[in-house]
């Protein structure tokens, strides 16, 4: 598929395009162009490698008698041995080209059916010539889209691209599922060779029998030729997998993944502009999605639920289940003491479990040959032996007691140290999380939904923590018992493991492909429920609007779809999970059954194994298979969890591209003139609006300084540059000659004070809302504030006084009263800087009056000269008495200067105060 540019474009070739794109860009691709060819190489070599191994390995198999007893002349070689099964080993040379033939055959036929055919599609579409990664036009199915060089908007796809996307995304699909099909068949073809060399190995006889070092040699080529047959059927599939990898739509300046096209995804949101879309652009790695109006827009950073800061978009990273388990490790370390008491008890638990069957044993021992020591009549039989037997049976009984008392006050230790780790790290990544969102710039928040945020600390956070910590114990006891249970098998019979473990490779095929799909739908999950979550806090926030629309039914309806289809989800991925384990059930019961059968067989024709040895490799085979079914367990939960710790860790390791801290503090400034130096800025979530261009104006130390102008002219957005909730694009703020780059944001903030048209409170006392971020002060100064702000009558009429609370975001005050209490704290703070953004803009007659006196008295009152202020207000009386008025029209500085200038002028400001008093009206509305 490939992406519209602009009408009539043509790109001239792959290396036009990448001229096109940026050097990073540039350098990014050729990176992964490289890395892909040295990780092919690399595959090819070990291959190889492990080739020439498996060919010597083979040849000293049979030499080895030769070798070893000096004596014995070297085999003949000849096709009459072939049959020999129990006495030669020249089938295995057959063996070994037959596998090497069949196992290269499928590994190239699977990375031929496995890379879809596109080079019947058009080079060019609309004028299009993509950018191929490997240089070439046919199989790549990776092209990089270099970024639009003109146009605005959503430039819709034309019907050849949606046709081509279609066409190129079945083909994808096609070819995926072949590719799986010959993964699986060669798997299938190395655990046929396994089982014959494991079942060769049991019953081969040959010169092994007549010399312990020919024996021992027998064990270390058989070993070693079932471990060359399993690494080389991975290596080829991770080569397999390497030469179709499929990388994408790489667009740098659109998404730090690169993207696939998915034609049909039915009911879901674009994560850009939140639009429903049946066709989506979507990466894998971190769950994200955009339509292809949105692909084709010429701006790409922007979007709701992208990562982002001041700078731009963030990239969130995709995290595996490896790197989730060692970044979960990383948070263990804090509680190393209590880590390191659990981990012991559950090596000393595991070690005892060990034992246990071998208590056992001996119990039954001891019980057989009691009774026949102590019953009546038997020949030989008196006190002492009864006795002695009674003893030794009760010591065995009493180890046996000490065992199961210790695992159990062992078991109890351990899990009660790792809950506690459990809990202290839920609440340290709480923490830690919390403080790193807090201290986000204020364009991460702009892009970013309240929900999605609030799930991410609660509930993803919980299930990123308790895989670590809950499952931590049974995950370091399962694998004590899995290694301890392999090296007894290997102990009791290495022969017969030869048969046994042939089912390992099958069994972590199955586990690792649902793994991955797991993962996959597990990120899904989560963001459906963080969607949900997004859609309840929002109905929750806007009740009142909700309950007066009645629209409570398509709210509860909005939530229980995003539910729902988390919940569809979960389904599917239990039922996939459900197979998974039955498939590797089945090879479990069936690894037993041929232990059994062959083992058994073996044992009755007096071979190398006894019946003592298959009934103990039995036991620790089946200690075997329910510590790996433990473990397989524990995997899925991981890839579960993984899901969450992804959208938790991108946020732990988000840093803001505004510092939150350090530079130089405001109190060192004598001088607070503000210059506003040619400043250019656009919202991120508006990148095609530009709010301001080339503005600059400069206000005095001590003055006041009024903006006006019609609504959309960059007014708020001058106060939050002011504040420096963003940085502008280019130009610059200075604040006393000094740079507000390098300025303490603390510091300035605690040097401002800021009066908003929707003020933010807290669902606290009265007075907690008033003293909020203020330096250390009295009660009697608290109430002087709210009395000059004209707060405290109306706080006094309350039952509870300054202690009343206001509910959340203040909703138990009105406007006004909510507007009185900013200006208190305001007052409290004392600040050199004062911002006041349309403080009276919504309240009704009565309290803008009351608001307006107390605006009056903190901007004049103002007789020591020691406060800048700069006010947005369409108040005339408040306006006309400021030493400067800058008019701001379309993001420009429009006029400056006091108000008489200004009206002699006959310009936007006098037309702004000739509409006021036409209408008669308090305001000067543009």
């Amino acid at each position: 598929g490939s992406r519209a540019t602009d009408e009539g474009s043509e790109l001239e070739g792959g290396l036009r395009g990448a001229r096109l794109m940026g050097f990073t860009e540039q350098f990014d691709v050729l990176l992964l162009t490289r890395k892909r060819g040295r990780v092919v190489r690399l595959f090819l070599a070990a291959l190889l490698a492990l080739l020439v191994l498996d060919v010597v390995g083979t040849l000293l198999l049979r030499l080895a008698p030769s070798i070893i007893i000096r004596s014995k002349s070297p085999p003949a070689w000849s096709w009459a041995q072939l049959g020999d099964f129990r006495d030669d080993t020249l089938d295995l040379f057959l063996l070994l080209i037959l596998r090497t033939l069949l196992v290269a055959t499928l590994g190239v036929a699977a990375v031929r059916c496995g890379t879809p055919n596109l080079t019947a599609a058009p080079a060019e579409v609309d004028g299009l010539a993509p950018l191929l990664l490997n240089g070439s036009g046919g199989g790549s199915v990776c092209e990089v889209v270099p970024p639009e060089s003109g146009g605005n908007g959503a430039a819709q796809p034309t019907h050849a691209v949606k046709a081509e996307h279609l066409r190129s995304h079945a083909l994808k699909e096609a070819a995926e599922v072949r590719k799986g099909l010959l993964v699986a068949a060669i798997f299938g073809v190395s655990t046929a060779a396994q089982v014959y060399v494991g079942v060769k190995c049991i019953s081969f006889r040959g010169e092994w029998e007549r010399d312990a070092h020919v024996l021992t040699a027998q064990g270390v080529f058989f070993g070693v030729a079932v471990l060359l047959i399993n690494v080389e059927s991975w290596l080829l599939k991770r080569l397999v997998h390497a030469l179709t990898a499929e990388v994408g739509f790489f667009v740098p300046e659109f998404h730090s993944h690169p993207l696939y096209f998915h034609p049909s995804v039915p009911n879901h949101k674009c994560d850009l502009c939140r639009n429903k879309t049946g066709q989506v652009y979507r990466c894998p790695l971190c769950d994200w999605d955009a339509c292809p109006a949105c692909f084709n827009k010429k701006d790409r950073s922007t979007g709701e639920g992208v990562l982002r800061g001041d700078k731009g978009v963030k990239s969130g990273g995709a995290l595996t289940t490896s790197q989730y388990f060692r970044r979960g490790l990383k948070l263990a370390l804090p509680q190393l003491p209590l880590f390191g008491v659990a981990l012991l008890c559950v090596v000393t638990t595991s070690a005892l479990r060990l034992f246990l069957p071998n208590f056992q044993g001996q119990i039954f021992d001891h019980v057989i040959a009691g009774s026949q020591a102590c019953m009546p009549g038997t020949p030989g039989a008196h006190e002492g032996k009864c006795g002695a037997a009674k003893a030794s049976f009760l010591q065995v009984i009493l180890l046996y007691l000490g065992c199961s008392v210790a695992l159990g006050a062992l078991g109890g230790l351990s899990s009660l140290c790792f809950n506690l780790i459990s809990r202290r790290i839920i609440v340290s990544v709480r923490e830690t999380l919390f403080r790193q969102l807090i201290k986000q710039d204020i364009a991460f928040f702009d892009g970013m939904r309240t929900g999605d945020l609030t799930q991410r600390l609660g509930s993803d956070v919980r299930a990123m923590a308790s895989p670590v910590t809950v499952t931590l114990s049974m995950l370091i006891s399962n694998t004590l018992l899995l290694v301890g249970g392999v090296i007894m098998c290997f102990v009791t019979s290495w022969q017969l493991s030869m048969v046994a473990y042939t089912t390992v490779l099958p069994i972590m095929h199955v586990t690792e492909a649902y793994a991955k799909w797991s993962g996959r739908i597990n990120r899904q999950i989560y963001q459906h429920y963080s969607d949900a979550m997004s859609a309840a806090n929002e109905a929750i926030a806007n009740v009142r609007t909700v309950r007066a629309f009645s629209a409570e039914p398509a709210e509860a309806s909005r939530v229980a779809g995003h539910l729902s289809t988390a919940l569809a989800k979960g389904i599917r991925d239990s039922c996939l999970g459900a197979l998974a384990s039955m498939f590797n059930n089945y090879l479990d019961l069936g690894a037993g059954v041929l232990i059994l059968w062959y083992g058994g067989s073996i044992a009755m024709g007096g071979g190398s194994i006894t019946v003592g040895s298959l009934i103990k490799y039995q036991l620790y085979w089946n200690m075997i298979n329910s510590a790996w079914q433990a473990l397989n367990g524990l995997l899925n939960s991981f890839t579960r969890a993984a899901g969450a710790a992804e959208r938790v860790l991108a946020l732990v390791d988000l840093e803001p591209d505004i510092p939150p801290a350090g530079g130089k503090r405001v109190s060192s400034l004598r001088d607070w003139t503000i210059e506003i130096s040619e400043v250019a800025f656009r919202y991120q979530m508006r990148p095609g609006n530009p709010v301001l261009e080339g503005v600059s104006f400069s206000v005095p130390a001590g003055s006041v300084c009024a903006l006006v102008g019609r609504s959309g002219g960059g007014k708020s957005t001058l106060v939050h540059l002011l504040l420096r909730y963003y940085d502008p694009l280019s130009g610059a703020i200075r604040l006393g000659g000094a740079d507000y780059r390098d300025l303490d944001l603390p510091s300035l903030h605690a040097a401002t004070g800021v009066v908003s048209q929707d003020t933010q409170l807290f669902n606290s006392s009265i007075a907690e809302n008033i003293a909020y971020g203020a330096p250390p002060h009295t009660e009697e100064e608290l109430r002087e504030a709210a009395i000059a702000a004209q707060a405290h009558g109306f706080i006094d009429s309350f039952e509870d006084g300054y202690l009343t609370k206001v509910g959340e975001r203040g909703q138990r005050l009105s406007g006004g009263q909510r507007q009185r209490l900013a200006i208190a704290r305001c007052l409290l703070r004392k600040p050199r800087l004062l911002l006041l953004d349309e403080a009276t803009s919504a309240l009704d007659a009565e309290s803008e009056s009351l608001v307006q006196r107390a605006l009056d008295d903190l901007i004049w009152g103002n007789a020591d000269g020691g406060k800048t202020v700069v006010l947005v207000a369409h108040r005339l009386s408040t306006v006309v008495n400021a030493a400067q008025i800058v008019v701001l029209d379309r993001g420009a500085v429009a006029e400056v200067g006091p108000h008489a200038a200004l009206l002699e002028r006959d310009g936007i400001y006098a037309s702004l105060v000739a509409k006021q008093l036409h209408a008669q009206a308090a305001v000067i509305d543009g």
